[in-house]
């Protein structure tokens, strides 16, 4: 598996669904290309005021590669679509999957990561969609 590298986003505990993505932008279908690279524009658009944009207004993406997230990320809701955050926002990160290690290189540090498991898959394929493609179940 490939190391990823790049510019890192650090989010705080208990970051709820309608902070990744506001109910408005529900009605986006993720399974359609043009839709889903729409939906990405809207990414943690919910955080709260004072908090840097994770997708700059009328940039097609984020300009950051790795995203680090206190606990509880993604509680709230069912919808489908690290204890201790040893980062700052716009720090350069490193995750070595197969080395088993994450590095804060702004910082100089090294941290060592639980084995990705049944998520591996998924992220060698790219993502959710990718891998989902890639297996047939979705065209």
């Amino acid at each position: 598996m490939k190391t990823i590298r790049g510019k890192v986003y650090v989010v705080r505990d208990d970051i709820d669904t309608d902070q990744i993505i506001p109910a408005q932008y529900l009605n986006l279908v993720p399974t359609i290309p043009e839709e889903y690279a729409k939906l990405g524009t809207y990414a943690l658009c919910g955080l709260p005021d004072g908090s840097a944009p994770f997708v700059k207004p009328g940039a097609p993406k984020a300009e950051y590669t790795i995203l680090v997230a206190g606990r509880n990320f993604g509680c709230g809701s069912s919808r489908e679509h690290a204890p201790r955050e040893r980062f700052a926002t716009g720090d350069e990160g490193e995750i070595d999957p197969t080395a088993g290690t994450i590095a804060n290189l702004t910082a100089g540090k090294t941290y060592a990561m639980k084995p990705l498991g049944a998520v591996a898959p998924v992220v060698e394929a790219g993502g959710l969609f990718a891998y989902a493609r890639r297996a047939g179940m979705i065209k």
